[in-house]
Formats: structure tokens, C-alpha cells, sequence
């Protein structure tokens, strides 16, 4: 029988600043789409990054389906030195070419995680 398990993990990634702005728009189609999210000194967030694991279960691990100390150094590696108390517009390379909306931040750590989990896992 092949037993399978999940988990979850909220991580808190805090604080992130960015700007909400589309070189390929105008000022003004910029303030109409994104608001004060706009201001060109950047707003901040505090943001909580939920990662959900779900593998088969390692018979010899006393019923472990990932090694934590290896996925924590993951998002440590991956998510925290990456992310956390960034400007996203400024410091981190994806969102040189990307506006930084809290979909794009998503999309970007699933990226991260998608890539560097263990084949075995769902992510």
C-alpha cells in the first residue's frame, strides 16, 4: 500500500516594498490600473507564503515524507535571502521585467519550489 501524506507550512516573508508600475503604460493608465499602489517611492507589505507538500511516505523514516531541516534550508536559500526585506522592483532580478503583484510573487516562488522539491513531492 502506497501511503501518501501532506503538509503545510506558512512561512511569514516580511517586509517586502515594491511599485505597481508598467513602463509599457503611461502615468496615468499606471495610476488608473494600480492606484496608490503606484507612488513612486513604493508601498510595503508583510506577506505570508503558504507551501503545501504532499509525497509518498518513506517506510524507513518512521512515517516522514521530507526531511525538514532540508526543505527549511530550501526556502531559506530560495525564498527568505531572495525575498524577504526587499524592494522586489529594485533587488530582486524577476521583477526587472515584471510588475511585482502579489500574483507575479506568487508565480515566482512556485517557480522556486516547482524546480528544487524533490521530484516526489507534489507542490
Amino acid at each position: 500500500m502506497k501511503c501518501r501524506r501532506s503538509a503545510s507550512l506558512d512561512v511569514p516573508v516580511s517586509p517586502l516594498s515594491h511599485r505597481l508600475y508598467s513602463e509599457e503604460l503611461s502615468s496615468s493608465e499606471n495610476q488608473r490600473l494600480f492606484g496608490k499602489c503606484t507612488n513612486p517611492n513604493g508601498h510595503g507589505h508583510n506577506y505570508i507564503l503558504e507551501v503545501t507538500l504532499e509525497g509518498k511516505i518513506d517506510p524507513n523514516s518512521l512515517g516522514c515524507f521530507i526531511v525538514w531541516p532540508i526543505f527549511k534550508a530550501i526556502i531559506d536559500q530560495e525564498v527568505m535571502s531572495r525575498l524577504d526585506h526587499k524592494n522586489l522592483n529594485l533587488d530582486v532580478p524577476e521583477f526587472k521585467r515584471l510588475v511585482p503583484t502579489a500574483e507575479n510573487i506568487a508565480f515566482c516562488d512556485l517557480g522556486i519550489f516547482g524546480e528544487e522539491a524533490p521530484k516526489r513531492f507534489v507542490v
